[in-house]
This record gives structure tokens, sequence and C-alpha cells, in this order.
């Protein structure tokens, strides 16, 4: 695994294979490789791709904005390869659909989609071993925005029931921020330590003038 972490407002790229070979013969065979969340694609990542002998066959979207996806275009262009995301459609491109709980192969390796919410609505993380990609639904120490207290309430079970409960060496790679862990977040995010707000209801909400 290789991160990219360019200047905002861009998410972290990461890139993801069963191996790498640096100064690989150009007429060797080139290892299947997925992209995560290309929403900044530069010379310095092409060159990560190119120097280890890498194909990107297929790239991951954790939420459909464009800070994860700015690059997404140029990557299909030069590569050719299948977007798998949380809906059909990322920024206007075909996507495969992913509910929580699909695996993705990638050559020798597989990554488990999860679903979360974040930011404006549900996104994907993905797990490869002991690494989480988060992108936008954790950073170290916070959680992505929600729109309203049920979607808060939604993104917290999430998160208790498909984040809290992984090892707790497991790595936290968000889009936005540093690197962390489930062991640190269990012990500092307040997401994880409060129980989830509850939603207003008719017989919970206050009274028009109360």
């Amino acid at each position: 695994m290789r991160a990219s972490y360019p200047p905002p407002p861009f998410a972290a790229s990461f890139l993801v294979a069963a191996e790498a070979r640096p100064n690989r013969q150009a007429t060797s065979p080139r290892v299947a490789a997925a992209l995560i969340d290309p929403g900044f694609f530069d010379a310095g990542l092409v060159d990560l791709i190119e120097g280890n002998g890498l194909e990107i066959t297929k790239v991951l979207i954790t939420h459909d904005h464009p800070a994860h996806t700015h690059g997404l275009a140029t990557v299909v262009r030069a590569y050719g390869p299948a977007i798998y995301a949380g809906q059909d459609k990322v920024a206007g491109l075909d996507a495969v659909p992913l509910g929580n709980g699909e695996r993705i192969d990638v050559g020798d390796i597989e990554l488990e989609a999860i679903a979360l919410y974040g930011d404006a609505g549900e996104v994907l993380a993905f797990r490869l071993d002991d690494l989480l990609f988060s992108g936008p639904a954790i950073s170290a120490g916070e959680v992505g925005t929600t729109a309203s207290p049920e979607a808060a309430a939604r993104q917290q079970q999430a998160l208790r029931e498909r984040v809290a409960t992984l090892p707790g060496r497991t790595r936290i790679l968000a889009g936005h921020g540093p690197p962390t862990t489930v062991a640190l977040e269990l012990a500092f995010n307040p997401a994880f330590r409060s129980p989830p707000p509850q939603p207003a209801t008719s017989e919970t909400a206050p009274e028009a003038g109360s």
C-alpha cells in the first residue's frame, strides 16, 4: 500500500496491490492494483504506478464528491479500470454499486466494502486485512458531518457495529487527516464513546412555543 497526500481540498489517495517490484522490466506482466479515491491524479502518482509495474484495474470510491473523484476521468482514460462505489454513477461515470460486506478482488488481494455514513450521505470504507480506508466517514478524533440527527444516529450505529468491532490494531487511513487506529478512536473519539443521538419523534419533539 502506498499513500498520496495531495494539497487541500483533495482527499488522500491510496494505491494497493499484492506486490510491488521497483524497476520491473517493461516487458514483464504488470501487477493488478486498485486506486482508492483519485481526487488528485498527478505525475507523482503516475510515477509510483509505473515505477512499480502496476496496472490500475479497479478504482474504489468512498464518496462521490470532487475531493475524492476529481482525477477519476484521467485514471479511466489512462488505464480503463472498473469503478466501484456505493452507487451506479460516480462523477457522471458508470460504476459497479457495492453493498455492505461485498468483496472486491484485485489480483491476489481482496478488499471488503463497509457501508458507513459521512458528510452529505452514505459512504463506503474499504478494508484490506488490518487497514481500513475510511474516506470522509472517520478522521482522527472526528467523524464526518451529517445532514440531520437521523443521519447522525445511523452514522454512529454503523461505526459501532462495523468499525468499533474491528481489531484495535486496525489502522484507519482517512480521506482527510492523519492515520489513526481503531483502539485510539475507541479511546478518544466522542462518536465511539457517547450513545447515538435519538431522532426526534412526535412523542419526544418539543411542542411549539415551549
